[in-house]
């Protein structure tokens, strides 16, 4: 229930950026996440190698947990996830820190109706993307609040499993 409202929230603070910065900003932020995901997924294994000593996972929490959403090797999704979220958001920020730098032009140009309807769509396109990186962090962390949160919410497990295309390249990582 509670990751319902918190997923809801995201949605709705997203559709209002999106209809704030119209389609085109939403369009170019869109893409920077995109791209900030591919090129996490090129770079994550070298991290993740690394990361067993600066990031523990809890083990013996884990062997004894009912994970709201059952997967195989635990562990090493751990490190691979998070070294791919910490790419990720590096490459966002750098890529944000490009595109802030046009935002200026918002304030300036006169964004229509249907571009800021249009904005709305691809701003909650994308908070699918952010959405569905956390449930994927949440369902593999093992807490035992969280994981009773995720098998009583209504969205979490449609979102972590039957997104096209989007799941499929997460579950992978």
């Amino acid at each position: 229930m509670i990751i319902d409202l918190a997923v809801a929230l995201v949605f709705l603070y997203m559709a209002v950026i999106g209809f704030r910065r119209g389609f085109g900003f939403s369009l170019l932020h869109g893409a920077c996440t995109v791209v900030a995901l591919i090129i996490g997924n090129a770079y994550y294994l070298m991290i993740a190698r690394r990361l067993e000593l600066f990031v523990p996972f809890p083990k013996t929490l884990a062997y004894d947990m009912k994970f709201a959403v059952p997967f195989e090797q635990l562990q090493q999704r751990f490190y691979h996830i998070i070294a791919f979220i910490f790419i990720a958001i590096i490459v966002k920020l750098i890529l944000y820190a490009i595109v802030a730098v046009f935002d200026n032009m918002i304030k300036q140009s006169h964004i229509t109706l249907w571009s800021r309807i249009v904005g709305v769509i691809v701003s909650i396109i994308t908070s699918l993307i952010v959405v569905n990186l956390a449930l994927y962090v949440l369902a593999i962390y093992p807490n035992e609040i969280v994981q009773s949160q995720l098998s009583v919410s209504l969205i979490a497990k449609p979102l972590i499993l039957n997104i096209p295309f989007l799941s499929h390249f997460i579950l992978k990582i």
